[in-house]
């Protein structure tokens, strides 16, 4: 396992690499929103073992330099530049925490033959700003939409989850993990939020969802063993 630098031209990116055997799969995690490497410490542990393991942190986090605010569109291609770069060769398992999950989506939806499953860990509806955001109270709407100061702005945000393709139907394995027991939620809230990410398994042919009743908005924290089992799905291919 190594944690390093890797240098573009316009910005420096802070990764983590475990290097697994030939034999083993290879998975990329995205963090969500404002989230650096350690939102995955809960389950480092467990997915050492599991084959070649990439974590990094977006530009303006964690130990990645500054950057103007961006894009999904600029962050996938992004990150295809540093898989390039690090020589990783697909398919690949693909990993996405809430915001994060709108990336893995979108890489996917323009690499569709590099991926071999997609595991979206209460990740952001395309439709939330649409759809969700009108059903929870203003003041929540109002410390939402102020949040975003750190990796892009809050319209860069609605045009990046909206920029997701649902109209392709992925070939590959999808579990949607989806929470519970969110903080702030009204029972039509979360029984919305469920909908919307149903919507989402609903996008390949070997889709799943998977209602993790008592977890929070991070399940990788409150449910550690959930996401563990749903990797070990994906690597026998049984969604």
């Amino acid at each position: 396992m190594s944690f390093d630098l890797m240098m573009l031209p316009e910005t420096t990116l802070h990764y983590r690499l475990i290097l697994g055997t030939s034999n083993q799969p290879t998975f990329i995690f995205e963090n969500g929103y404002g989230q650096d490497l350690s939102t995955w410490q809960p389950i480092i542990d467990q997915v050492e073992g599991l084959g070649t393991i990439l974590m990094y942190d977006r530009t303006n986090i964690g130990g990645s330099m500054p950057y103007d605010s961006e894009t999904s569109r600029q962050s996938v291609n992004r990150l295809r530049r540093l898989i390039h770069t690090l020589s990783l060769k697909p398919p690949f398992i693909l990993v996405g925490h809430s915001y994060g999950g709108t990336l893995v989506r979108q890489f996917a939806s323009l690499y569709p033959n590099e991926i071999n499953g997609l595991l979206l860990i209460d990740a952001t509806p395309e439709s939330y700003i649409q759809r969700f955001l009108p059903v929870m109270p203003n003041t929540f709407q109002s410390i939402y939409k102020k949040q975003f100061t750190l990796e892009c702005t809050y319209e860069d945000f609605k045009e990046s989850i909206e920029a997701t393709n649902v109209d392709v139907l992925y070939p590959f394995p999808l579990i949607v993990l989806s929470a519970g027991k969110k903080d702030h939620y009204s029972r039509e809230a979360q029984l919305l939020w469920h909908e919307l990410q149903r919507q989402t398994a609903a996008q390949s042919i070997q889709g799943s969802f998977i209602e993790v009743v008592n977890s929070r908005h991070f399940i990788q924290q409150d449910a550690p063993d959930i996401v563990i089992d749903a990797l070990h799905r994906l690597i026998s291919g049984d969604s």
